[in-house]
């Protein structure tokens, strides 16, 4: 009998320490009485408000197009996984290159058709495209990348680079120069 009360002591103080280690930072007896609006786990809101103050991407809308610049930030996450070393660095294009750059667009779409496939891309259908504008730096150039969608996953495409893989002419991307105006590595996705 002394046994198991020997045991069961032995066991409740096991549970109430298990239990009071449980009790993170953010339970009610490390914080006293948590009210309404007030975060629980105070470390994880001032991670989610770090996140939220990074600075918006520029939107840009033409007559024709809709589309964001990325951040530097934003362009340089997504370059790792797009171009490597073959990039030097990144930058934030001004809405007058993009302007430049899509004033360019559809004679070079036109002069490319083959490489769309069965899907004629004409200015109706050009325009119906989300574009994701990056500055990046190659050869110690500064070129335009630009990404297109023609279906978009809601609001993503205007916070963080979107990459597709399959869907044909529906999703592709192209290099412009600045400083020749002229548009290079044209990439046009497989059909799954």
């Amino acid at each position: 009998m002394r046994r198991n009360l020997y045991h069961l002591v032995l066991w409740s103080i096991f549970l109430l320490l298990a239990a009071t280690a449980c009790q993170g930072p953010g339970s009610q007896e490390n914080q006293g009485e948590i009210t309404a609006g007030q975060e629980p786990y105070p470390e994880m809101a001032a991670q989610e408000t770090t996140a939220a103050k990074r600075p918006p991407n520029t939107r840009v809308n033409t007559s024709h197009s809709e589309g964001v610049i990325l951040t530097q930030e934003r362009a340089a996450a997504a370059g790792e996984n797009l171009f490597g070393a073959e990039v030097q660095g990144y930058w934030v294009p001004a809405e007058a290159d993009i302007q430049a750059m899509e004033q360019n667009l559809l004679p070079f779409v036109q002069e490319n058709q083959a490489a769309f496939g069965s899907a004629e891309l004409n200015e109706d259908r050009l325009s119906q495209y989300k574009r994701q504008y990056l500055g990046i730096i190659q050869d110690g150039q500064r070129v335009i990348f630009t990404n297109f969608l023609c279906q978009a996953p809601g609001d993503d495409w205007q916070r963080e680079y979107i990459f597709m893989l399959d869907g044909g002419a529906c999703f592709f991307r192209v290099k412009y120069r600045l400083d020749t105006g002229t548009f290079h590595d044209l990439q046009v996705n497989g059909d799954a």
